[in-house]
């Protein structure tokens, strides 16, 4: 039997009629990214701070270890600082850069403190000088904005004290002819001002501050706190 086509009609009619109103609207389109866009200014910003604040963070919990592996070595050592760098003739340098990798020179704070701290293979940095040496995690701000294997935390040299004269609390090596000296000694930790810097991020030379408005710092007394900056 052949169906009328006018029976057919109206189940067309319907059907056009619904996909005209499940497609969007040249309106309702914009609205969306519009939408869209408001919700992606909001949170890129939310989202980097969070990104920032977890850097700093761990930048904190990585000084607080080195805090605790130096007060170790102190305790073994009769309770002396160990020594942080090396004299190169010449030099002013009022800071000792403190770099994360492990090499063969054991002029350095690191390799001092290495049996106290955690070193892993180092991946991220491979120079020819330092192929297959070791990488110390706690030495490395994640905050850091300088250049690829550069020390991201420092240790000040001299330290000023109340009757306005300056200590040197850290050791200071230098070479007479093929023999390593040094002179001045590190100091013993009894005699450390307790509000005092010990370490802190690296700034010098770096345009960019690694946290907006302050340094995180590692005072004498081995608490970690921030210092203000000026960037």
């Amino acid at each position: 039997m052949n169906t009328p086509v006018a029976s057919l009609a109206p189940s067309r009619r319907r059907s056009a009629k619904s996909s005209r109103s499940s497609a969007f609207t040249l309106i309702e389109l914009l609205t969306v990214i519009a939408i869209i866009g408001v919700l992606a200014a909001i949170l890129i910003p939310v989202v980097g701070k969070v990104r920032d604040n977890a850097k700093s963070s761990q930048c904190i919990t990585n000084l607080r270890q080195n805090g605790v592996a130096i007060q170790n070595y102190a305790a073994d050592n009769k309770g002396v600082l160990p020594a942080a760098g090396f004299f190169i003739s010449g030099s002013s340098n009022r800071i000792y850069s403190l770099s994360p990798y492990v090499t063969a020179d054991t002029r350095h704070l690191l390799n001092s403190i290495l049996p106290y701290i955690t070193v892993t293979k180092s991946k991220s940095w491979d120079t020819q000088t330092l192929v297959g040496q070791s990488y110390a995690p706690t030495f490395d701000c994640p905050a850091f904005k300088g250049n690829a294997g550069e020390s991201s935390y420092q240790a000040d040299r001299y330290v000023a004290v109340s009757d306005g004269t300056e200590i040197q609390p850290w050791g200071w090596h230098y070479k007479a002819g093929s023999v390593f000296i040094t002179n001045p000694k590190p100091l013993k930790t009894t005699l450390l001002p307790a509000d005092k810097v010990a370490i802190r991020d690296r700034s010098l030379g770096i345009t960019e501050p690694n946290h907006s408005g302050y340094q995180n710092a590692l005072y004498f007394d081995w608490h970690v706190g921030r210092v203000a900056t000026n960037n």
